[in-house]
């Protein structure tokens, strides 16, 4: 009951933490390890969805600890993945999401393998490895449609729409963009319709439709924002977008939505999203903003942002 409630799409972290909750004191009274290492996992997920990094690893090392298993292991470490990739940390990223891959694999867990591979996916995109991202991807999506697991499509299926927009594959970008947006309305998936209203903000940007381009984006900042139990990590990559597009269109509202996203990241310790916050603050002729950037973005290992940071106009 506790991960049917966490995992709803329309957001009962809390009433599902309190199961939870519950769940492991019954379970540590009973002597039941593996429902103890289920709900340990399921309250560092949905600390890691909400920003909460140090609670998080506390829950998730907790299951780790309890836990014996591939198919458990290959679970926990797919959120450690995931959190460390918010967090800008991806060498960490890459140890954590690798090992729950090859564990998936060991068990045969098809979902959890498609899903870390997603995940490692997102990482590679962020860093603008595109090769790496593609090969995860297919993969991904390949088992996806396997196990015919169309809740969980519309994201491997945006992440691709990014990819081939940066390729220059416009009308491919366009199916998957448009399809994974519009299967995430069906589903009623604020994140997933984010995401693919994201790309197509973008992919309206790269056409030249500015006014179409900002529409999407706001769009997707809507659709994410409209529950309170979101994966925050979403919100400030679709501002990112939004800034981007932003300061390019000579829009006045760019100020104010860097001061959000400053905020937002600084909140959730996505530091790699603080440092863009203050590339564009830069842009926008704070003299300040570059050195700030350069001294928070030194100890992030990603070349795109080293790119920026070395050459931000």
């Amino acid at each position: 009951m506790g991960g049917a409630l966490v995992h709803a799409v329309r957001g009962r972290d809390e009433e599902g933490a309190a199961v939870l909750h519950e769940a492991i004191w019954l379970a540590s009274e009973a002597g039941d390890r593996e429902t103890a290492v289920t709900a340990h996992r399921e309250l560092g997920f949905v600390d890691v969805e909400a920003g909460r990094r140090q609670t998080a690893a506390a829950w998730l090392t907790k299951a780790e600890a309890l836990a014996s298993t591939d198919d458990e292991l290959a679970s926990i470490l797919g959120v450690r993945g995931m959190n460390a990739s918010d967090m800008g940390d991806y060498p960490s990223a890459f140890q954590h999401l690798q090992a729950s891959i090859e564990r998936a694999r060991r068990c045969a867990n098809h979902r959890q393998e498609a899903w870390s591979l997603a995940t490692l996916a997102r990482a590679h995109l962020l860093r603008d490895e595109r090769s790496q991202a593609v090969a995860a991807l297919a993969r991904s999506l390949e088992l996806v449609h396997a196990e015919h697991w169309m809740a969980f499509l519309p994201y491997p299926e945006a992440l691709k729409g990014e990819l081939d927009l940066l390729a220059g594959h416009i009308d491919t970008a366009t199916d998957e963009l448009e399809h994974a947006f519009a299967l995430a309305c069906q589903l009623g998936d604020p994140c997933w319709e984010a995401m693919a209203a994201r790309g197509l903000g973008l992919l309206n940007a790269t056409r030249g439709d500015h006014a179409t381009a900002t529409a999407w984006l706001s769009e997707a900042h809507t659709r994410n924002n409209r529950v309170t139990d979101r994966y925050q990590w979403v919100s400030p990559y679709v501002l990112d977008a939004r800034i981007a597009t932003a300061l390019d269109d000579h829009d006045d509202n760019a100020g104010q939505l860097i001061d959000t996203l400053a905020s937002l990241a600084a909140r959730c310790d996505m530091r790699e999203l603080v440092v863009r916050a203050h590339l564009y603050r830069g842009r926008l002729g704070d003299p300040a903003a570059l050195a700030s950037a350069r001294l928070l973005g030194a100890g992030i290992d990603n070349p795109a942002l080293n790119r920026l940071l070395n050459d931000p106009h």
